[in-house]
């Protein structure tokens, strides 16, 4: 897990408190309820942590953290036996990302207030972790259906069914912060990358084909 944890700050940037709060929340299967108080005037920056804790689609998050880094670990022996190096370099950058996915799910949870007037703009740092995590579900998808591509014997249908989880996930991100593939990241989605962005923004939006994995 430590290994997997340097390769995504190194990748994505993430700060050492978000991925320790991600690993210790696994580990640890979540907050207690008791942990929650009811009667405070103005949520602090703690309280907001903790609720976001329980919230679903953080849960859900997680729960796809934790399950596809159990699935990762267990076919990455095969692949390797095979030297089957798409497949290699698909369970890597899954590793990667699995828990930037949750980790940005999280913080732009935490920074989501849902009796919030609806934003003119959406150049927040809640859209822009929504974004993020957007890009790696897509891409976290693409990796999946390497993994499950016909002839290659891997996983057991677990690639299909990872697919699944990432677009239930991406549902609920879109449902949520429905302006965050607008979000413009600067540097990235801006002058010659504006043309990628709207294509991005396009396909995160397009319903998936029926049937599709």
């Amino acid at each position: 897990m430590a290994r997997v944890a340097a390769v995504t700050m190194a990748a994505m940037h993430v700060t050492v408190d978000e991925v320790s709060e991600i690993v210790e929340a696994l580990a640890a299967g979540g907050l207690a309820d008791g942990d929650m108080t009811e009667d405070v005037a103005a949520p602090s920056m703690p309280m907001v942590r903790v609720a976001a804790e329980r919230d679903s689609l953080v849960l859900r998050a997680k729960e796809y953290a934790q399950g596809a880094m159990r699935v990762l670990q267990a076919l990455r022996p095969r692949a390797v036996h095979l030297d089957d190096r798409a497949a290699l370099d698909a369970l890597d950058r899954l590793e990667e990302t699995c828990l930037t996915i949750a980790s940005k799910i999280h913080r732009a949870t935490c920074n989501w207030n849902p009796e919030a007037e609806p934003r003119a703009s959406p150049q927040d740092d809640a859209h822009g972790s929504a974004k993020v995590a957007l890009l790696l579900i897509a891409e976290s998808r693409a990796a999946w259906r390497v993994i499950g591509a016909p002839g290659r014997s891997f996983g057991n249908g677990a690639p299909a069914r990872f697919v699944a989880v990432l677009e239930a996930l991406e549902a609920g991100v879109l449902d949520r912060f429905p302006q965050a593939p607008s979000f413009v990241r600067p540097g990235f989605d801006t002058e010659a990358h504006d043309a990628d962005a709207v294509l991005l923004a396009k396909a995160l939006n397009a319903p998936s084909p029926q049937g599709s994995v």
